[in-house]
Order: structure tokens, then C-alpha cells, then sequence
């Protein structure tokens, strides 16, 4: 559901019920330790603030947590603050769906099942069983356990939270992990990573927005 229906949403019809959690301080010393307990009072300041910032990631039902999207914009918001006038700051991500990846999906299958077979022959591996994990693995989204979204959502909605700050999409890595198992062997493996890089380097633009990682790059205006 989007933030915009939740909203708009009748929740005593839905009947909806929550409760109010209240922390207070005890003076009774600490559950799991002999340590005392040190009661601050309200005009005390802290040693310390801790703060938590909640990546968006895909649930086990493939969505993506909406509180989580709109808490990614708050930290983005404090990235931006604490950024002096002239300094940049970078942060690696990895989109969703990678328009790169997409594009070599079916080669990528193809060559894993061809891997399968060979070190089933060899009696390494239950290629079966490692036949139908690729195919399954093909059908999530790729990337790491970061957050994942892509170009149109940083240019969409990061300037809303940075202000007049620039953004920059450039590329960090063009391919995943699997792509590389899949396709990258001796004897040419080296010799097309050396290609690779150098397409990287020479459209850091168009790898950065349709690979698979980026640096997103903000710079605070003087």
C-alpha cells in the first residue's frame, strides 16, 4: 500500500487498535548485571545521541517498506546538513532493477546451467537442486542487502529534502557478483574486465544510472 492510500485510509471502519508504550526509569537496579542504575533527570544531558536510520529493503511478500523509503529521506537530510558549503559526499548503493543486468538476465541463466551440468559431471555439486536455486534467484530483485531503488526515485525525490544541493550519479561497480560467476572465466576473464573497466570509465554516467551500483554524489552549494 503507498503512503498516499494509507492516508486516506478510514481507520476506525478498518477498525484498527494501537497502544502507547511507556518507558519510565527504575530504580532497582540492572536485569542481567550487578551494575546500579543511573537515573537522569529531565534538564540532563545525554554523553551521547543515537540515532537509528532504517533502509528500505523488499519484504518476504516483495514490497518495499514505506517507512522505511520516507526514513532513507530523512537520513539523506542529514547527510545534507552536516555537509559544509563545497564539500561532496558519497554514498554506494544498489538499484532494484538494473537495466544492465536485466539485459544479460538470460545469458547469465544460460551460463549457470551449463556451469551446473559441468560440475555435476564432475560430482561437486547436486545440480539440480543449485539449477532451480538460480532460477528462483532470478525471479528477486539482485543487488546486496542494502537499500535498492533506482535513478528516477534519487531525482524524483532527494531534491525535496537537499534543497538547492547537487546530485551526481556515477558509477561504482556496473555488474553484480553473479554476473561475474556466471560469465567471467579463464582464459579471456581478466581481458574482459579490463574492457569493462575501461567502458566504466569513459561513461561513468551511463553505467552509474543503468548498472547495478553507483555512488550518488551530493554537493552542497557555497
Amino acid at each position: 500500500m503507498k503512503l498516499e492510500e494509507l492516508k486516506n485510509c478510514d481507520y476506525e471502519k478498518l477498525g484498527l487498535a494501537c497502544g502507547l508504550e511507556i518507558h519510565q526509569q527504575l530504580d532497582t537496579g540492572k536485569l542481567f548485571c550487578n551494575c546500579k542504575s543511573l537515573l537522569r533527570k529531565e534538564d540532563t544531558k545525554p554523553d551521547r545521541i543515537i540515532k537509528r536510520k532504517l533502509r528500505a529493503v523488499y519484504s518476504e511478500t516483495g514490497e518495499f517498506d514505506v517507512t522505511a523509503l520516507e526514513e532513507q529521506k530523512k537520513a539523506w537530510m542529514g547527510i545534507n546538513r552536516f555537509l559544509l558549503p563545497g564539500i561532496k559526499a558519497v554514498v554506494v548503493n544498489g538499484w532494484t532493477e538494473s537495466a544492465m543486468m536485466k539485459h544479460w538476465q538470460k545469458r547469465v541463466l544460460r551460463a549457470e546451467k551449463i556451469g551446473h551440468r559441468i560440475a555435476r559431471i564432475r560430482g561437486k555439486e547436486n545440480g539440480k537442486a543449485r539449477q532451480e536455486k538460480s532460477e528462483k534467484a532470478m525471479e528477486t530483485p539482485t543487488g546486496t542487502y542494502i537499500q535498492k531503488l533506482d535513478a528516477n526515485w534519487i531525482r524524483s525525490e532527494l531534491p525535496a529534502v537537499i534543497g538547492r544541493s547537487k546530485i551526481e550519479i556515477r558509477c561504482w561497480r556496473s555488474v553484480n557478483v553473479r554476473w561475474l560467476r556466471a560469465l567471467i572465466h579463464n582464459p579471456y576473464g581478466k581481458a574482459a574486465l579490463r574492457h569493462l573497466f575501461a567502458l566504466e570509465e569513459k561513461n561513468p554516467e551511463y553505467y552509474g544510472e543503468y548498472g547495478q551500483y553507483p555512488m550518488i554524489i551530493l554537493t552542497k552549494e557555497n
